[in-house]
């Protein structure tokens, strides 16, 4: 892997032998951090404006010259960074890099765009609204995080993004898109190094970037108290979320965090699968996953059942975990558990862009990873005892949080 600044843009190049593609990738730190209570939802509504046309290129011309290379061009906002990537043929890399670079930093901001792009998120929002497996954890994240940058939607709320227009777009634009918060990584079929830098040069070069400081909201500091929330709506089933406070994205136990949790309900052979699906015939879904930010984390565990089964299924949830509390964790479903990881990750890290967007995330949150051997090791450190403390020190009942969605009582 290469590392060079272009236009103080931190730059880095990963040549993957097995890869027949190659993807270029944009990471920005801007997120809900970034975000003002009455701008929340700007960095997403940004992220939809690079598409709309630039300086050089329509809406229809970006999405012409994409499908002419062959090539496949998205973006994605996190809650901490956001995402611009296309994935396309090695031969292509040039005019790829072209066209995104073009949309991100050229991007306009007129009127008439602005309402349109309006209109679309308006209706991702009630989209999202209407899909309650994801609707539940923007539940539990404001009931977990609080008044916490964490605990609010990325999409923004119909209130926010009804007050976007040129000016506020182009401020924060200016302010954040800015070279001391950009990474861009080019993983894939890369056979000369020395090539693509000249390409970035001549690509980033020419950027008349505004240099400015700007400020990221901290979760540190930030207290945490168990509480349950139930939301009314109108469902055929009952969606349950619960979960604790977790760790950092660069927690000396995050590794140990990621076993448990798959050791918990992260496959088809865990705990909660086999005893709320399996044995009882409680749910069809049944996971429990970690997230990872800047200053904190979460354990998430969300089921989907019927009203009639949603307090055995709890109940059940909540067996699990008080047996796992109690008697630990055997050394086969540990081990099992480091494999299946270990398997997970690399069958993950088949493609270019799947390897673009990982090394993204770990020069975003500044890990020093940048190969599978460093996960493996990382993994390879983690022990049972391990597990078993994080269990201990993470699943308390004064932090846990309980949200459910849907309709416990009849419509009659």
């Amino acid at each position: 892997m290469s590392q060079a600044p272009f236009n103080h843009i931190d730059t880095f190049i990963k040549a993957i032998p097995s890869s027949s593609s190659v993807t270029i990738a944009y990471f920005l730190d801007v997120g809900l951090p970034s975000e003002l209570i009455d701008q929340v939802g700007i960095s997403h509504f940004l992220e939809h404006m690079c598409f709309r046309g630039t300086k050089n290129r329509t809406a229809y011309q970006i999405t012409q010259e994409v499908d002419a290379l062959g090539a496949q061009m998205n973006a994605y906002t996190s809650k901490e960074f956001t995402c611009y990537y296309i994935t396309l043929l090695p031969e292509n890399l040039a005019q790829g890099l072209d066209i995104l670079t073009d949309i991100v930093f050229y991007s306009n901001h007129d009127e008439k765009s602005i309402e349109l792009e309006k209109s679309i998120i308006s209706e991702e929002i009630k989209m999202y609204e209407d899909t309650p497996d994801e609707k539940i954890m923007d539940v539990f994240n404001a009931q977990l995080f609080n008044n916490a940058y964490l605990g609010r939607p990325i999409l923004g709320t119909f209130d926010s993004i009804g007050t976007f227009d040129a000016s506020i777009l182009r401020s924060f634009y200016r302010q954040y898109f800015n070279p001391k918060n950009i990474k861009c990584v080019i993983a894939g079929a890369i056979d000369n190094t020395d090539q693509v830098d000249g390409l970035l040069k001549k690509s980033l070069g020419d950027i008349d970037f505004k240099i400015s400081d700007f400020d990221q909201a901290s979760l540190k500091g930030v207290s945490f108290k168990s509480s349950h929330l139930h939301v009314d709506k109108d469902l055929e089933q009952m969606h349950f979320c619960m979960g604790y406070p977790g760790f950092s994205y660069v927690h000396e136990d995050r590794y140990a965090l990621t076993a448990l949790t798959t050791i918990l309900g992260g496959s088809m052979s865990s705990r909660l699968f086999q005893a709320v699906r399996e044995k009882e015939g409680l749910a069809y879904s049944i996971y429990c996953s970690p997230s990872f930010y800047r200053d904190t984390g979460a354990i998430q565990i969300y089921a989907g059942t019927s009203k009639e089964n949603y307090h055995r299924a709890v109940e059940c949830i909540m067996e699990q975990i008080k047996i796992l509390l109690a008697d630990g964790v055997n050394q086969e479903e540990f081990q099992r558990s480091k494999q299946q990881l270990k398997g997970s990750i690399i069958i993950n890290l088949e493609g270019s862009s799947a390897w673009a967007n990982w090394l993204g995330r770990q020069f975003i949150y500044n890990t020093g990873m940048s190969d599978i051997s460093d996960i493996e090791s990382k993994l390879d450190a983690v022990t049972l005892d391990d597990v078993i403390r994080v269990a201990g020190y993470l699943m308390d009942d004064t932090y846990k949080v309980g949200v459910s969605l849907g309709r416990l009582k009849s419509n009659d």
